[in-house]
């Protein structure tokens, strides 16, 4: 019997809660923000705080690792820094 609560709580989770398209929606915009992120700083690593760039492993490792320290909120406040910083360079005239 609490095998079968457990289960039904479960697909309850699963399908209001999970995989909700609202949650899923803000999923795929996490995804997005720090495969973007992972490959700035890997094209380039003076992006990186000093801190991160002397740090153990390859360069993927550091850049990895940066991003793993980082806040929600820090991280979609630097995506948006950056995103307006390539607009200026590439700004047509």
């Amino acid at each position: 019997r609490v095998h079968v609560g457990k289960r039904e709580l479960k697909e309850f989770l699963r399908k209001h809660f999970y995989y909700h398209p609202r949650v899923q929606r803000m999923t795929d915009r996490a995804e997005k923000i720090l495969s973007d992120l992972f490959r700035v700083h890997r094209e380039d690593l003076s992006l990186l705080p000093d801190k991160a760039r002397e740090g153990d492993g390859d360069d993927a490792r550091r850049v990895a690792d940066y991003l793993a320290g980082m806040t929600d909120r820090f991280a979609m406040s630097l995506a948006m820094s950056l995103q307006a910083a390539r607009r200026q360079v590439y700004r047509p005239y």
